[in-house]
């Protein structure tokens, strides 16, 4: 019974483990079947997840390249500014030398204005004084030969030139005297009227002369003359004249014999008889009065013509059609042809670096310039101006152009660079 008992026992324990082992099996199973479930959400979650990870990485290479795009249209943008900043800086500058350009052109053309203006004023008052002086010459004159035509009697010219007469000089003199007043005549004789004054002159001059070899003649009673008349004829004989040639056909004295009309005669005074013998020193004066009219200087000794004869350096480049300034151009580009560096397209930027005045001096005279390449390869802007404006200074063209600005400025003055490179064509070629 004791193992009875034992075995009751046993078979007690082993079916309480039993009973334990089937609920610990029972509580495995659930938490087996929980794990399970909690399994197939993860799957599930993780599933999700790889989905959600697949649309985010979608996203990502969507956005990298919407962010690429935006990155070269960025890009393309910024080199879009840059050109437009770029053109706006260049118009701007070219807006700036217009506007200066402009200033300078309206300047000039002011100062040709005033210029013109201003000789045009002093052409008016010097006609205005020579009409006056003219009326005044032609009233005294005038006022001569009415107080000569009512005097006293008169007698023929022809007295005064006998066979063998010792006043042939005086004639010869007079005659002089005439070719001057009919050269004048040509010169001012343009119209009716001043060719009636070059005669009214001529007459004048005439009976001036005569007064005076009978007041050297005679010696006792000196015919006075007019301050007036003496006046317009030394105001004659002060005008620039032509060379003296034959007269024209209606002044023309041949013989100066000719019987005048009694406007036009001689007066001498009843008192005072004509001496046989006229002393020597007639004949010398009477040389003396004519010889200055040979000796009149002509149109292109006055100082005004001078103005007339000097020409524009530049006209006879711009003979062939075209602007003085292309011209100018085209042969500084001829002159600079072969040597390095120089790319001669206007009067402003293009010599900016000194180079173009070094190579243009320097094909004249390359000993004063130096190494050309040696200041090719420098690249001193300051050294090249220097040298240039130096061997330009040693033949005498003067520097009008300022060392600091043309080193300094990109786009120095057009104007003043052409006016300096038209000194120099002027030295070399003119």
């Amino acid at each position: 019974q004791s193992t009875k008992k034992q075995s009751r026992k046993e078979l007690g324990d082993v079916e309480f483990k039993l009973e334990q082992v089937m609920k610990e099996k029972q509580g495995m199973a659930e938490e087996i079947r929980l794990l399970h479930e909690r399994l197939t959400e993860a799957e599930q979650t993780a599933q999700r997840h790889l989905e959600d990870k697949r649309d985010l990485k979608a996203s990502l290479s969507d956005a990298q390249r919407r962010l690429q795009e935006a990155a070269q249209e960025l890009s393309e943008s910024q080199r879009r500014l840059q050109r437009v900043d770029e053109r706006h800086r260049v118009e701007t500058q070219e807006w700036e030398q217009f506007q200066q350009d402009l200033l300078m052109t309206v300047r000039v053309a002011n100062d040709f204005k005033a210029e013109a203006q201003s000789n045009l004023e002093k052409l008016l008052q010097e006609n205005r004084s020579l009409r006056d002086k003219i009326r005044s010459m032609e009233l005294e004159i005038d006022r001569i030969r009415s107080d000569k035509s009512l005097g006293a009697t008169v007698s023929p010219l022809q007295t005064l030139r006998p066979v063998g007469s010792p006043f042939g000089d005086l004639h010869l003199g007079l005659d002089v005297r005439r070719s001057g007043a009919t050269a004048n005549s040509r010169t001012f004789g343009r119209s009716s009227g001043e060719h009636r004054l070059s005669v009214r002159s001529l007459i004048t001059s005439i009976e001036s002369a005569t007064k005076h070899a009978k007041a050297n003649v005679l010696e006792e009673k000196p015919v006075a003359t007019s301050p007036a008349v003496t006046s317009s004829v030394e105001t004659d004989a002060a005008l620039p004249l032509p060379p003296v040639t034959p007269p024209p056909a209606e002044l023309q004295l041949p013989s100066f014999r000719p019987v005048l009309s009694p406007a036009r005669k001689v007066s001498f005074s009843s008192d005072t008889p004509t001496s046989p013998n006229p002393k020597p020193g007639i004949l010398t004066k009477s040389k003396m009065e004519t010889e200055p009219l040979k000796h009149r200087p002509l149109l292109h000794d006055v100082p005004g013509s001078a103005l007339i004869q000097s020409g524009d350096p530049l006209a006879n480049l711009a003979r062939n059609g075209g602007s003085k300034r292309n011209a100018l151009l085209k042969w500084c580009q001829q002159k600079t042809m072969g040597y390095s560096g120089i790319d001669l397209t206007n009067f402003s930027s293009s010599w900016n670096d000194g180079l173009a005045f070094c190579a243009l001096l320097h094909s004249y005279m390359p000993e004063r310039i130096g190494d050309y390449d040696a200041l090719l390869k420098g690249g001193n802007k300051k050294t090249n101006f220097a040298t240039a404006f130096k061997a330009a200074e040693s033949v005498g063209i003067e520097t009008t152009l300022d060392l600091n600005e043309m080193v300094s400025f990109e786009r120095p003055d057009w104007h003043a660079v052409m006016s300096y490179v038209t000194a120099i064509y002027k030295h070399f070629e003119t």
